[in-house]
């Protein structure tokens, strides 16, 4: 993903998001503040799924140290079920453990095909977040778990 994308993945966003289960109602600005800032994020990744030169999927993942967050991932709904999101969450993984990141978290709702679709992935059920308590923070190990040196 490059910069001159994030007006189309703005755009998506916002109308992926507008949908069932979300209904959540982003003005343009907002989305575009909201995927620029991600994007210009320092331990950015970001990726996008394209059919016929239209973006139909974008991935965005930060990363701090030994730990990675999947930020966003959404697909347009005519796309999804094709295997989409699955290759953009695999690419962001990998990309995620060539630069060191061992765990990888994603706070999601509870119930729903994005929290089936994580769980199916590989992730776990970690805890009720903390800042909303209508999400839930899955986590998956990129790597096994090391007991720390003394």
């Amino acid at each position: 993903m490059e910069q001159a994308d994030c007006p189309s993945v703005a755009q998506l966003y916002r109308e992926v998001f507008a949908a069932e289960p979300w209904c959540e109602n982003w003005t343009a600005e907002e989305a575009y503040t909201t995927i620029t800032g991600l994007f210009s994020s320092k331990g950015c990744f970001a990726f996008l799924a394209e059919h016929k030169r239209h973006i139909v999927g974008a991935i965005v993942g930060t990363h701090s140290g030994p730990t990675g967050t999947v930020r966003e991932l959404f697909v347009e709904r005519e796309h999804r079920t094709c295997g989409l999101g699955s290759a953009l969450l695999a690419r962001v993984l990998d990309s995620f453990s060539r630069a060191g990141v061992t765990v990888v978290k994603v706070m999601t709702l509870p119930a729903g095909p994005a929290y089936q679709f994580y769980t199916i992935s590989g992730f776990g059920n970690a805890a009720v977040s903390d800042r909303n308590p209508n999400r839930v923070v899955l986590v998956k190990h990129l790597q096994p778990c090391k007991d720390p040196k003394p």
